[in-house]
């Protein structure tokens, strides 16, 4: 741990003995079941910096290893530390400049309303004016600290800085308000704010942004469980349909199919035949071509085609073959191949070829 971190560690510790020091609990005899903790608006300030300085510490975590933020975020936990030594509201004017005028993007977690965020903007007039980038403390936008992280942890950096204000708020008759000081204090220090009319209408507007927070919050979660089970149970049928639509081809069904009198005919003519003496090979579009239309490139392909014919017919007599073995092995073949979900008779519909053109071929090769 640096001496950084030691120190950082040292004040909130203090920060701690403070708020300890100084509460004033007051529990009431009708209130005693219910143990009310009152606490002051000092005692309440003490609770705002140690979680706004652990709020920023968690921050320094996640980008521990990254050489820019990590240096920015320090930066801010220093500077902001020092501050609080001379004046103890340093971390509720951070919050309040910051957080407070976009409270409601806050609350719905809305990341690229602070991913978007442009330092100036031009206005129809043509005058250039300088917009509110929010911060986490006078030098790090929490922009950037949003754009290198997952949705989930921004949502939980979100709900720290919610579980701050809550502190600032109180529920009276089931209508929440911001507490009296709280309000003093923005009136007092935020007055030539350029947002402080925005601050001022989250203010009146606290109750219905916060009253179904937690509804919100709920829905929100359960709404992103219920896509979740959906995507994960979409993952499991197309795994399955695929699987079942697959191909179902395993090494013995090759090697039958590599004994066969065909496969094996197949292997002597290939080994037989230069495929440098026939270029139209190397043209697909040529070579579909000709097999549809024998007239074009008849030479090169009646050529190959006079090659495969004399080695068939001397296949027949070394074999001792006939046409009908060569017949009953495809049609072997043919119905083990409609076995594994390929569809031998689709496969030729599909290359659009017409098999009297091939039989035209053969017939001028003889």
């Amino acid at each position: 741990m640096s001496a950084f971190e030691d120190e950082l560690d040292k004040k909130l510790d203090e920060c701690i003995e403070e708020m300890e020091e100084n509460k004033d609990i007051t529990i009431s005899a009708e209130e005693a079941d219910e143990e009310v903790l009152e606490l002051t608006f000092e005692q309440l300030i003490s609770a705002i910096n140690q979680k706004y300085l652990d709020y920023m510490k968690k921050c320094l975590s996640i980008f521990e290893n990254h050489e820019t933020l990590s240096k920015s975020i320090s930066h801010d936990i220093e500077y902001l530390t020092n501050k609080l030594e001379t004046n103890p509201y340093a971390c509720l004017i951070t919050l309040t400049d910051n957080y407070l005028y976009c409270f409601e993007q806050i609350k719905d977690r809305n990341s690229d309303f602070f991913i978007y965020q442009k330092e100036k903007y031009v206005k129809k007039n043509g005058k250039t004016v300088k917009n509110k980038i929010t911060k986490i403390g006078n030098k790090t936008p929490l922009k950037q600290i949003l754009e290198n992280i997952k949705g989930e942890t921004s949502n939980e950096l979100f709900g720290i800085i919610v579980d701050i204000f809550k502190l600032l708020i109180y529920e009276d008759d089931n209508i929440f308000c911001f507490h009296d000081d709280y309000i003093e204090f923005i009136n007092e220090n935020f007055q030539n704010n350029k947002n402080f009319n925005k601050m001022n209408i989250v203010i009146e507007n606290i109750d219905s942004l916060i009253g179904n927070l937690d509804n919100e919050l709920l829905e929100a979660e359960e709404y992103e469980k219920e896509m979740k089970e959906k995507n994960e149970d979409s993952k499991k049928k197309n795994k399955k349909g695929k699987n079942k639509n697959e191909p179902n081809i395993g090494a013995d069904f090759i090697k039958g199919i590599e004994d066969t009198k065909i496969a094996q005919m197949a292997k002597s003519i290939s080994e037989k035949i230069n495929l440098e003496d026939y270029p139209i090979l190397s043209d697909p579009t040529k070579l579909l071509s000709s097999l549809t239309n024998p007239e074009q490139g008849l030479s090169s392909i009646g050529g190959l085609m006079d090659v495969v014919m004399k080695e068939v017919q001397g296949a027949f007599k070394d074999t001792d073959s006939t046409e009908n073995d060569l017949v009953n092995e495809a049609q072997n073949i043919m119905g083990k191949l409609s076995g594994t979900g390929l569809d031998p008779a689709n496969l030729m519909k599909n290359m659009n070829l017409d098999m009297d053109k091939f039989a035209d071929i053969f017939n001028k090769g003889k």
